[in-house]
């Protein structure tokens, strides 16, 4: 084969991998995009937000433990597997600081593709003794439920629970 026939299979390929890349990243931007609403609400209304859905765990204790800013997080030991169908993850976040509520649901489907830890949670010294880490195998072997209910001092919020 001449120089000219290499040159355009080689443009072809590159051009085959631009296009596939563009697509991947905006299925990934639909995706994402599908899956998060981000709005501007009072801290009054973020929180009747939280309740609402906190409300549906009456009674459950969240699998994590967060602890205080120098305790590490850790699983709460009195929580026992219960295995079930998992479909999502889902998030609601409120910075106090900026007035912003965030709701993500992310497809557990995505999460397992990753079998390293999703959840990474840090010592206090930022050391790795003491780090929590737990994987989708980990949260498959729980089930759904609540998984964190974090309240800062200054009024940011997070609570994220599978569904």
């Amino acid at each position: 084969m001449t120089r000219r026939t290499w040159a355009w299979i080689l443009g072809g390929i590159a051009f085959f991998l631009f296009v596939a890349f563009l697509a991947v990243v905006g299925a990934g931007m639909y995706l994402l995009g599908s899956h998060m609403r981000i709005e501007t609400v009072s801290r009054q209304s973020a929180e009747q937000q939280f309740e609402r859905e906190r409300a549906r765990f009456a009674g459950q204790k969240p699998l994590i433990e967060a602890g205080g800013f120098d305790e590490p997080a850790r699983i709460d030991p009195s929580r026992r597997p219960a295995p079930g169908r998992i479909d999502d993850l889902h998030v609601l976040a409120y910075s106090a600081r900026e007035d912003k509520l965030v709701r993500l649901s992310i497809p557990f489907w995505i999460l397992r593709l990753k079998r390293q830890s999703i959840i990474n949670l840090p010592a206090p010294d930022d050391s790795e003794f003491g780090r929590l880490r737990i994987t989708v195998d980990d949260l498959e072997r729980y089930g759904p439920g609540l998984l964190l209910d974090r309240r800062e001092p200054g009024g940011t919020r997070v609570l994220l629970w599978l569904q």
